[in-house]
């Protein structure tokens, strides 16, 4: 007897339960989001990233040949920069001239790199520039955390003269 009473009660909860989740926001208005669309900019911007670390693969990767690749990753708004990691030195400025996939409103550009195993003890940063016309549009120092691995983003807003003057 008590077993069918413990059965009705799971029942009773679990039912009232799911008959409260499934009617909940039937009174809610739909809320549809119109995403706003991303104007290209047809300015050329560079970019210029500077280590204060040799860069390496990971040694726990799996596979080497995608840990070289992926021992410096740099991604404006999601789409890789090719850049050469084999010229990736301590102190050695690269950079990327003329960088298409900008927008105007606000961008990322994602930073992800991998210092030496044996300098795990010192503190890590990488310098990501970003300059128009030699006038810097964003400096930001990203700093690894005792040691590891350095990764962060760099978020900056473009506004053209035209949309600037239309506030």
């Amino acid at each position: 007897m008590r077993f069918v009473l413990v059965i009705l009660i799971w029942l009773l909860i679990v039912g009232g339960l799911g008959l409260y989740f499934s009617h909940r926001d039937r009174g809610q208005p739909l809320r549809i989001t119109e995403s706003p669309e991303s104007v290209a900019v047809t300015e050329t911007y560079d970019l210029f990233i500077t280590p204060t670390f040799d860069v390496e693969a990971d040694p726990f990767a799996l596979n080497a040949k995608e840990a070289m690749a992926n021992a410096f990753l740099v991604q404006l708004n999601g789409q890789k920069i090719p850049l050469d990691t084999e010229t990736f030195r301590r102190g050695v400025r690269v950079g990327q001239a003329s960088l298409t996939n900008l927008n105007q409103g606000i961008n990322e550009i994602y930073v992800k790199a991998n210092p030496p195993i044996a300098e795990a003890h010192l503190e890590h940063g990488v310098r990501v520039v970003l300059t128009h016309e030699d006038e810097p549009i964003a400096d930001q120092t990203l700093w690894s955390r005792g040691g590891g691995v350095v990764s962060g983003t760099v978020t900056f807003k473009l506004e053209t003269p035209e949309a600037a003057h239309e506030h």
